[in-house]
């Protein structure tokens, strides 16, 4: 009777999903995703009305660096491209890690907003963030079922909560947002801006690069990838970063890199909450990429799975070495859009309907929560 239930209750929403607009489609199914994923991560809304000047200031318990990142933030806005006083502070401390991280502050102080009107601004394109990722399912899946589901599936996850829990002012959010549209739109100018957008809020985007050259290879017409515009847009926006850094630096006097990593050999004591870490970043999104693993591993055909796969698990053993686990972890998304397309040219479309559905299902079912070194904040985001 159960399996009865829930076949009905899937069959019904798949025929609401055909019946909506292609035209405003995503709106809705963005703003429904963005409501129902908002409200199970439980948010701290007293913290939000603290960021946003509407009710008294605490201090955070545990991060006291917390009132530095924000002077340090106010610094940028003020005036992004100079060495700021932070440039050189201790190994490890996070304010270091924004000397290069110029996107927001640039933005804020072009457009005159501060720290509220930032994380405001962010949680706005949270909502578009999901609206790209319906416009990219259906592009993986060409499903209109598929692309409706997928939004809910990484509005349960913490890649699709990020831009309405980061109170913190890391705008990983916008860095996602940035890939999205780099993934999303054909226009090769469009996709170096948001790659460039993207790499510049946060290093990370860089080294999921290659994702979006597999999955604009996938895009390919013809066998000759090295004329395709969408390939040289996504590698000329990580040159000009590297390019951008390196100059930067320079003129500044201050380090590329940083020391704070874990020791490799601490991974076999770290290993639990490590893989805690790692799920929570995608959660039940990571079903679809060990279903393309399979697919490639029965395919003799399927080398681009094959490569996306390998190079995701190497990304994401690298994630054992930095402090933030669930935050890194979650810039491998593009690799649940490549799987999709993958599965979609060897699996039928009532099988990834369904195997979405579980996901959606499954997500709205457990909690989200964030791995930060040893610590484990669990449910999102963290208590004050």
């Amino acid at each position: 009777m159960l399996l009865a239930f829930v076949r009905r209750l899937g069959e019904t929403l798949f025929a609401r999903c055909e019946a909506l607009s292609p035209k405003w489609g995503w709106a809705t199914i963005a703003l429904l995703a963005t409501a129902l994923g908002v409200s199970l991560c439980t948010p701290d809304y007293r913290h939000q009305l603290d960021v946003f000047g509407l009710a008294p200031h605490r201090p955070h318990p545990q991060w006291p660096d917390l009132e530095l990142v924000r002077h340090c933030l106010s610094e940028q806005i003020d005036n992004p491209f100079v060495r700021h006083s932070f440039a050189d502070s201790n190994v490890g401390l996070h304010a270091e890690k924004m000397t290069f991280r110029l996107s927001m502050p640039f933005l804020g102080h072009i457009l005159g907003l501060r720290l509220g009107g930032l994380i405001l601004l962010q949680q706005l394109c949270g909502v578009l963030f999901l609206g790209l990722v319906w416009k990219l399912g259906w592009r993986a899946t060409d499903d209109s079922v598929c692309a409706a589901l997928l939004p809910f599936a990484f509005a349960f996850s913490y890649v699709g909560q990020a831009c309405f829990v980061d109170l913190i002012a890391c705008f990983d959010g916008m860095a996602l947002c940035g890939l999205a549209v780099a993934m999303c739109f054909r226009n090769p100018g469009v996709i170096f801006l948001g790659m460039c957008f993207a790499c510049w809020t946060d290093e990370r985007a860089m080294v999921v690069s290659p994702l979006l050259l597999m999955w604009w290879v996938l895009h390919q017409a013809g066998p000759r990838v090295w004329r395709n515009p969408r390939v040289w847009a996504v590698g000329l926006g990580v040159l000009c970063y590297v390019a951008g850094r390196l100059a930067l630096g320079h003129l500044w006097h201050v380090r590329q890199w940083h020391k704070d990593l874990f020791p490799a050999g601490t991974w076999a004591v770290r290993w639990p909450i490590f893989l805690v870490g790692l799920a929570f970043s995608l959660k039940w999104l990571w079903f679809i990429i060990g279903a393309a693993a399979l697919a490639a591993f029965l395919s003799r055909k399927r080398w681009l799975a094959a490569t996306m796969v390998l190079f995701v698990v190497a990304y994401l053993g690298s994630c054992t070495l930095v402090w933030d686990t669930t935050r890194s972890a979650a810039y491998a998304f593009p690799s649940v859009i490549l799987a999709l397309a993958f599965l979609s040219r060897t699996e039928s479309l009532t099988t990834i309907r369904w195997l979405l559905f579980g996901i959606c299902v499954l997500g709205s079912l457990t909690p989200s929560g964030y791995v930060a070194g040893d610590i484990l904040w669990f449910p999102l985001p963290t208590g004050w």
